[in-house]
């Protein structure tokens, strides 16, 4: 997985004082069926609450000395190298 695809996925957060995790409404259903045959108590976020989760960028240097940046669509901001 490259750092843009990383940030493309679908985000979670986990309370460990209310015991609940919280997951974007587009994580796959499969992850939370699984999550909560597990005991999980799952809350699904959607639209603006998205904002919740934060948003980042991230660049990474392959052992080749080649940086690749991605950032999440979610939110302004851009990866930048030099």
């Amino acid at each position: 997985m490259n750092p843009q695809e990383a940030l493309d996925y679908a985000r979670f957060r986990i309370d460990i004082e209310d015991e609940i995790t919280f997951a974007e409404d587009s994580i796959d259903q499969e992850v939370i069926s699984g999550l909560k045959s597990k005991g999980h108590s799952v809350s699904l976020i959607s639209g603006v609450n998205r904002g919740f989760f934060g948003g980042g960028q991230i660049i990474n240097r392959t052992d080749e000395g080649v940086l690749i940046g991605g950032s999440d669509p979610r939110k302004d901001g851009l990866s930048v190298s030099y």
